[in-house]
């Protein structure tokens, strides 16, 4: 599933100040962002749910051994996933923008920069220590890596 569209709800209640409407209408914040996490992480779970349904019915039997484990990495993924993505979303004003954006950046910036940082320290370089230290900060700050 395309992260953009986990950065779409927040980057438009920003655009549109659909926040305040539901603050003045009662609804508290911690409300609004639990519901809309929650949503939005049971619709990545039921794409999970989908792949591992497709296991079954293409008789991926190879995979069946680790179902479990997949299962629990892809589910605390989610989490990372979705949160990671939120938070991003202040870097926008614009849905529009956020929308088209958002995967470029995090393919470049959090998935390819950090293997080409890692190749140069390893190969070039030559130093196991920035290496380390190039990949502890990435697994860090990028869920993309981490998985």
């Amino acid at each position: 599933m395309n992260c953009s569209v986990y950065i779409l709800t927040p980057a438009l209640e920003r655009e549109h100040g659909l926040r305040y409407i539901l603050n003045v209408m009662g609804c508290k914040g911690l409300t609004y962002w639990l519901g809309t996490f929650l949503f939005d992480y049971l619709a990545y779970m039921l794409t999970i749910a989908l792949l591992i349904l497709f296991f079954f019915i293409l008789g991926v039997e190879f995979m069946y051994p680790f179902l479990g484990r997949i299962t629990c990495i892809m589910a605390l993924y989610g989490i990372a996933l979705i949160t990671f993505t939120y938070m991003f979303s202040f870097a926008f004003k614009k849905s529009n923008t956020a929308f088209k954006t958002f995967p470029l950046v995090t393919f470049f910036v959090f998935y390819t920069l950090p293997g080409i940082l890692l190749t140069i320290s390893e190969f070039v370089v030559r130093s196991h220590k920035l290496f380390t230290t190039i990949e502890v900060i990435f697994v860090t700050i990028s869920p993309f890596y981490a998985l």
